[in-house]
């Protein structure tokens, strides 16, 4: 999802070099509330707290461009959490698990009714989606257009 804010330069008395300052300025305070909203407000169970860090933004100056993003180097599983799976994409299916063994030996293993189950295959049937960057951005959308109407005309003064 993107939001794009077209800025007319030919009304404003302010030279390049500061128009584009501003624009910064909101670019940075833009993403840090979309990433705040995103962090807090998902619906994702937390428990180390990885997926929460994993929600990053950069901004970059001379192409007047702000990105959030998902770092999955921060959490491997981020995509999977944010976009849908297995039988949950369109045209998609339960997929097989196995444990990651060279010999072959590992067994996913678990108590049913008192008994212990082992296999060496688990089908997965996926899970849905958590689109909580969409969300988050949807949500600050009004914010995100009234800080730059109000730090340019600020500007202006």
């Amino acid at each position: 999802m993107k939001l794009s804010i077209k800025v007319d330069k030919s009304n404003i008395p302010l030279t390049k070099k500061a128009l584009d300052n501003i624009i910064y300025d909101c670019l940075v305070q833009s993403c840090k509330k979309v990433q705040e909203t995103a962090r807090s407000e998902h619906n994702f169970k937390t428990n180390s707290g990885k997926l929460e860090r994993a929600i990053k933004f950069k901004v970059i100056k001379s192409r007047k461009e702000g990105t959030i993003y998902l770092d999955t180097k921060e959490a491997k599983y981020a995509n999977y959490v944010h976009e849908p799976t297995g039988m949950f994409r369109e045209g998609g299916s339960r997929y097989p698990i196995r444990p990651k063994d060279p010999n072959g030996k590992l067994h996913f293993f678990w108590k049913r009714k008192g008994v212990w189950v082992t296999t060496k295959l688990v089908m997965h049937t996926g899970s849905p989606a958590d689109r909580f960057l969409n969300e988050a951005l949807e949500k600050n959308k009004a914010y995100i257009i009234h800080l730059f109407d109000e730090q340019v005309r600020g500007g202006m003064r």
